[in-house]
């Protein structure tokens, strides 16, 4: 019996466990379409925040899709930063953004992104609700 292992084989497991390497976690979130009203709403002292998604999805470790909507003057939490790349879409209001200790004034239509571990933050200083989009994600 001939106990070689030809090029073919161990390309072929090779292969092979590279596509099951693709193959995502039974718990990772697969395809979706959610209406709005299908989000988890949760109540806060600044506003309301909608939780689209939020775990393992697509490859990633993390993936945050939510929308906050912010009361006038308020803040959902001081600048900060963390490990995940983060990108903020503001949709309605005005307010004023923080990247790195830099201030920006911000309305409808603009976009913020922070690397991972850059320091920002989001503040309601417009005279109606503010409401953006949040998406963050960390690779595995």
């Amino acid at each position: 019996m001939d106990n070689t292992v030809d090029r073919r084989t161990i390309l072929g497991c090779l292969a092979g466990a590279f596509a099951f390497s693709l193959v995502p976690d039974a718990s990772e979130v697969q395809s979706f379409v959610m209406e709005g009203n299908q989000a988890r709403v949760d109540s806060r002292s600044y506003g309301q925040l909608h939780i689209y998604l939020d775990g393992p999805a697509g490859g990633l470790k993390r993936l945050l899709v939510s929308q906050t909507t912010l009361k006038v003057g308020e803040r959902p939490h001081p600048p900060h930063s963390h490990p995940e790349g983060e990108m903020l879409l503001v949709t309605e209001g005005a307010g004023e953004v923080s990247l790195q200790n830099k201030v920006s004034r911000v309305g409808a239509g603009t976009v913020l992104y922070a690397a991972p571990n850059d320091v920002h933050g989001v503040t309601n200083t417009g005279s109606s609700p503010m409401t953006y989009y949040v998406f963050r994600w960390l690779a595995k």
